[in-house]
């Protein structure tokens, strides 16, 4: 819904649970402008992403944990928190958490979120497990592309996995591309292709696409992801202040 008072414009969303009524989600934006053209635009994006986080985060205790749908979205939610931190023992732990949520309910997302723990331990320094790591990271996006071929998130993890292991670019952006398809909204996507734009000499048409991501700004676990990539992207642009404001 919108609303607006006393020069105030909010869009605001509530999620309740179909059987019981309880509120699953609920949250806000204040924006400025036209409220017609607020509610599409990325303030909507990010809002959504933002629910759709959290709800994951909820169902374990919201719905039946003995249905391994639910069980691994249990497993999932605390790789994903685990994830968040960004140190070397976390990193290990989400991974582990991933693997579990594989083994309750084989969905092809819960390989590609392994997939790009290891990409994270591999980005901030393997050390002696580098090439194992790299190996698994290989073999766990392939069995991704053969299983969830047609999971727009997965196929959009897998992509932004390889190409920040500096894997083909282009294949990376194709993937990307094939994500979008199916959900323009895609914030995983996106930054992909901006970080393929930028790796390509594109930094024009990056920093544009990085942009919009910004503007959507999940507030969710990995909110400081995207101001990582929005940061490289500036860096390759030559937007140091912005670049030094997103770090």
């Amino acid at each position: 819904n919108v609303a607006e008072d006393g020069g105030k414009r909010i869009v605001f969303l509530q999620v309740h649970h179909g059987g019981d009524g309880r509120i699953l989600f609920s949250g806000h934006r204040n924006v400025s402008g036209d409220l017609a053209e607020a509610i599409s635009t990325d303030i909507v994006q990010g809002l959504v992403h933002s629910a759709v986080t959290k709800i994951n985060h909820r169902m374990p205790s919201v719905f039946d944990l003995k249905r391994p749908e639910v069980a691994a979205a249990g497993f999932t939610s605390l790789g994903l928190r685990k994830l968040a931190q960004f140190d070397p023992e976390s990193l290990s732990e989400a991974h582990g958490h991933f693997e579990k949520a594989h083994d309750t309910d084989a969905n092809g997302i819960y390989l590609a979120w392994g997939a790009f723990a290891r990409m994270a331990q591999l980005v901030e320094g393997g050390g002696s497990d580098s090439e194992a790591y790299l190996e698994e990271v290989q073999q766990l996006t392939s069995d991704t592309l053969q299983t969830s071929s047609d999971n727009g998130l997965a196929v959009a993890l897998v992509a932004l996995t390889r190409i920040m292991l500096k894997d083909d670019l282009n294949a990376s952006a194709e993937l990307a591309q094939r994500a979008i398809l199916w959900n323009e909204n895609n914030l995983f996507a996106q930054q992909t292709l901006a970080i393929a734009h930028s790796a390509v000499g594109d930094t024009e048409r990056a920093y544009q696409i990085s942009l919009a991501c910004q503007k959507a700004y999940p507030k969710d676990d990995l909110l400081h992801l995207w101001d990582l990539y929005h940061s490289l992207v500036c860096i390759s642009s030559g937007r140091l202040d912005e670049a030094r404001k997103a770090s």
